[in-house]
């Protein structure tokens, strides 16, 4: 690299001057104290190697040993890049979740509408003092005569029991 002077402790500076607003009150001593599940939530959103690589470079300045202060150039942006890595795989992981949970409520939702007039048939009968074994044999013979079918099938003993509670 011709007449580009590098300069290395300006690269730990800029180093950390990226990471810290990232990592914020984070350091790897409250890590290591920390209540282990929050440890792991921490590491798999990256923020484990952030810290590191923060703390190497602010120890390696802080000791103004050249030695030291390469070693954290070479090492700390893998410690970065990794942290980074994993803060966004961790992110994607959680937009799936997300995704899936959106998911399941909508067709929760779209289920209760289906099932909305056998649950309202069911609870007529139960308030008129009909045993619900007897009311949820009424709706299911409704439901046979009206031929109602769940993803091209008749619901099962255990799914209409599920929809048409005992209580």
């Amino acid at each position: 690299m011709t007449g580009v002077n590098l300069n290395l402790r300006d690269v730990l500076r800029l180093l950390i001057d990226r990471i810290a607003p990232e990592v914020g009150g984070i350091s790897l001593r409250a890590l290591w104290e920390s209540d282990l599940a929050d440890g792991e939530q921490i590491a798999r959103a990256g923020k484990l190697h952030l810290a590191e690589a923060l703390s190497e470079a602010r120890e390696a300045l802080a000791s103004d040993d050249e030695d030291r202060i390469k070693n954290a150039v070479a090492l700390c942006p893998g410690l970065e890049r990794t942290g980074r890595k994993l803060a966004e795989q961790n992110r994607a992981a959680s937009l799936r979740s997300a995704g899936g949970k959106r998911c399941g409520e909508q067709q929760s939702r779209e289920s209760t509408k289906v099932w909305a007039q056998w649950m309202q048939r069911y609870e007529e009968l139960k308030s008129r003092g009909v045993d619900y074994r007897k009311a949820r044999r009424s709706v299911k013979k409704s439901m046979t005569d009206e031929s109602f079918v769940l993803g091209g099938r008749f619901p099962t003993d255990k799914t209409i029991a599920t929809w048409l509670p005992k209580y």
